[in-house]
Order: C-alpha cells, then structure tokens, then sequence
C-alpha cells in the first residue's frame, strides 16, 4: 500500500505538473485553421458576366459569381483533365503550415495550429462551438470553405477564396465572426492545364498565399470599422 505521505507528494507532483501542450504553456492564444476539401471549377460565362461579373456586371450587381457559387453547387464543375490533382487538401495544408506565424492575418499574438484535412459542410454550418474542442483555453478558428479556379468572361481567370472566422476569446461561444471572399488574378487558361501544369501549380500556390493576406487586410479592417449606426427615427 502506499502510504499517507507518499500519496499527498503525488498529488502535489500533479497539481504543479505543467499543462498539456494544446492548453498553451506560454499562454499564446491559437488559431486553428483548416483547408478546403479541394479546388473547384467555375465557368462563368457571357450571360452570367452580363447579369452580374465580378465588378457588377452591365445590369448592376443582382448577382455575383461569389454569390452564386455560395448559393448552389450546381454552379460548379470538374477540371479539365490534369495529370495530378490541384491544390489538393495537403498542398493546402502544407502552404498554411509553410506561414511563419498568423501575422499575415493579422494576429501575431496567436499560434497557427492547421488541420490536414478539410471539415464537411455540414460541421462547418451546424457547429456552433469550437471546431476544435482540445484545444487552448484562448482560441479562434479559420475555415477555407471553398476554393475555386473561377473563369469569367471578360474577366479571366482567378483564384477565390472563401474564409471563414470565429473568435472565442476564452469562451465556449463565438464573440466575433467575420467571413469573405477573396481572389487573385491568373494568368492559365483552364484548357491549358494538361501542358503547363507545373506552371498552373506555382502560380495556384502564390494565389493561394496572396489571397491569405488579401483575407488578413479585409479581416483586419473588419475588426477596426465600427458598427453603423442605425438611423434616428
């Protein structure tokens, strides 16, 4: 048996035991993030552009190919046929893990933590909490909800993004959210994909960093903007 005070150290030895390391030693804050399920096609053609485009369209912004996208699935398509895939979920997760730190979104004091696989639609929209619920007691989580070759006409091409962000402080219940849509320009053609693949791939995956920053500006300037003022009656 073990006796009384050989029982009382143990308990002591526990209790002064550091935390685990995903409660944050340091006491830094994390951000989870985590990629999308993989990259998607866009064609958008000339009606599409005239209703809506990019920039509003002809007929004024009664829709967008960002809306649209968001709005139903069946705008999407396949890639043309490509040796290997694009952008697939551990590109992704290696590009976000390649970040030295979550500055370019402008969150210094917080620890990228990034997830190798993608999280379903369904958590994505039905989860409330914590996407991540082992993790430290500061936390934020980031979600690549969709990301998309989109190829516009009169437009080109571009790579969009769809961010999603939720702050929790150091509770159980968001106290922040923010979500966007981001894109950068490219310069492939969809039907060129097969013979310059290798050169689709790096300029993907300098888009895929640009619109990371693109997002970390527009999240920044989200948390900066005050809330409009609702009118006088």
């Amino acid at each position: 048996m073990i006796g009384t005070r050989a029982l009382l150290a143990a308990v002591s030895a526990l209790l002064a035991a550091p935390l685990a390391a995903h409660e944050g030693s340091d006491g830094m804050c994390e951000l989870h993030v985590w990629p999308a399920a993989g990259l998607r096609f866009s064609d958008q053609g000339m009606w599409d552009n005239f209703k809506g485009g990019l920039r509003g369209g002809i007929l004024g912004n009664l829709t967008t190919p960002e809306a649209r996208m968001e709005r139903s699935d069946r705008e999407m398509e396949q890639l043309p046929a490509a040796p290997r895939e694009l952008m697939a979920m551990a590109e992704q997760a290696a590009l976000l893990k390649a970040l030295p730190d979550a500055s370019i979104l402008g969150m210094p004091q917080y620890r990228l933590v990034v997830h190798d696989t993608a999280l379903g639609s369904r958590e994505i929209r039905s989860i409330k909490g914590r996407y991540a619920p082992e993790s430290a007691p500061c936390y934020a989580d980031l979600v690549l909800d969709s990301l998309v070759f989109s190829n516009e006409w009169g437009n080109g091409q571009n790579l969009k993004s769809l961010y999603r962000f939720r702050d929790f402080g150091t509770g159980e219940t968001s106290i922040r959210s923010f979500g966007a849509w981001v894109d950068s320009r490219l310069a492939i053609e969809p039907d060129e994909l097969p013979a310059k693949l290798d050169e689709a791939e790096a300029e993907m995956r300098a888009a895929f960093t640009n619109n990371i920053a693109l997002f970390g500006a527009a999240l920044t300037k989200n948390a900066t903007t005050p809330p409009k003022q609702g009118k006088k009656k």
